[in-house]
């Protein structure tokens, strides 16, 4: 049986991101580190369940 994969969640929030904010708001707003956020995104650092809840209420990340 193959197995699935799933994407980092940091991932899909740096294919969230648009024009509206750079990364250094988007650590501000969230409240954590510039270089934390960078991390995340690329996969690297773990997001915790409330940084992304944090996320999701405080960044226009592009969903209707």
């Amino acid at each position: 049986m193959k197995m699935f994969n799933p994407p980092h969640p940091g991932r899909i929030l740096r294919a969230s991101f648009n024009d509206e904010f750079t990364v250094e708001d988007a650590a501000r707003k969230i409240g954590v580190a510039e270089q934390m956020l960078l991390d995340i995104m690329a996969g690297q650092a773990p997001i915790t369940p409330g940084n992304s809840c944090i996320a999701a209420n405080h960044l226009p990340l592009g969903y209707p």
